[in-house]
């Protein structure tokens, strides 16, 4: 997933954990892995300097849309999947 501030592009990965099974997503620039669920609300600091935080959004049946965004001095950026 990609997202654009001040006209530098960032990237992060998100997958599951193998060892406990979360989800977690992975800041490319300086490899920090983060879990969602702590992340939620919260505004959590990467190693490289920047920040993150997931919103949470209930979608109807149980499920939720989680939004991550990299929080930077202008406001929040949203993060979107880019297909290759």
């Amino acid at each position: 997933m990609t997202t654009r501030s001040k006209g530098k592009r960032f990237e992060i990965l998100i997958g599951v954990c193998e060892r406990c099974g979360e989800p977690h997503f992975k800041c490319k620039s300086c490899g920090h892995v983060q879990d969602l669920e702590s992340a939620r609300d919260e505004v959590v600091d990467c190693y490289c300097g920047y920040n993150y935080t997931v919103n949470s959004d209930y979608i109807g049946n149980g499920m939720t849309d989680d939004i991550i965004y990299l929080i930077n001095i202008k406001g929040k950026s949203k993060f979107v999947h880019q297909p290759k």
